[in-house]
């Protein structure tokens, strides 16, 4: 069992039990949406995802952006993952609906969710369709679209700007066979920057957000902060 301050690390991708169905998302659905990709990720026997990602060109764009900017990747423009779907996203969405299970075996109340380093999001979308109130975090603006846009495709709730944090996690409560989803805010926040608090969240998730070693060790540093808070902690990682 996972308790506090207990973590879990280097969940590992296997390819066991992937299915994902691809197909372009139409013209004209919203700004930039004709150059992204619609998956339907599987998650469980019981729940499927739907996550949206850039398309090969846009892919192909921001790998050109990223090999011509000189600042390295500790700037949005330059680093080009978070709009595309990794492995351990998945692995950590499993994880996390395991977790949840273990924390409402001793309280009907389902737990907040921060997600670090959000990407396409596959993780808080998954938080939130099992009823968990989630924020959901990047620290790039094109990869906070993408995902506002999956908020949408899976019918969930967008927090509406201005509604007050202590609100927003407000937990609920429910059976586990009538489950309402929980709603998703999205927000820029870069966890590199030490300036700015952790948000909220009972647990902490972050994936494949360990490829550039300060990243890596700011995602540490963070960690230890969730951890004396109180918070669960998943951290997902294909490994190499």
């Amino acid at each position: 069992m996972l308790h506090p301050p207990l973590a879990v690390w280097g969940a590992r991708w296997r390819g066991a039990g992937r299915r994902i169905w691809r197909r372009p998302v139409g013209a004209g659905a919203g700004l930039e949406r004709e150059r992204l990709m619609e998956q339907e990720v599987k998650i469980s026997r019981d729940l499927s995802i739907r996550i949206l990602e850039a398309g090969p060109d846009m892919q192909q764009e921001l790998v050109d952006i990223a090999l011509n900017t000189t600042e390295g990747l500790d700037t949005p423009q330059a680093d080009p993952y978070g709009a595309v779907l990794w492995p351990a996203a998945l692995v950590s969405a499993r994880a996390l609906i395991d977790l949840v299970a273990e924390i409402r075996e001793k309280s009907e109340n389902f737990p907040s969710v921060l997600e670090l380093g959000a990407g396409t999001g596959l993780v808080s979308l998954t938080a939130a369709a099992i009823g968990c109130n989630v924020i959901a975090t990047d620290f790039q603006a094109t990869t906070i679209e993408i995902l506002d846009h999956a908020i949408s495709a899976n019918n969930l709730t967008k927090r509406v700007s201005g509604v007050p944090e202590d609100e927003m996690f407000e937990r609920q409560s429910g059976d586990n066979d009538h489950v309402t989803p929980g709603h998703v805010s999205t927000d820029l926040f870069d966890f590199s920057n030490f300036d700015t608090p952790l948000p909220p969240g009972d647990i902490v998730v972050a994936a494949d957000v360990l490829y550039y070693e300060p990243t890596a060790k700011a995602l540490a540093r963070r960690c230890v902060e969730a951890l004396k808070r109180g918070s669960y902690v998943i951290v997902g990682d294909k490994g190499c």
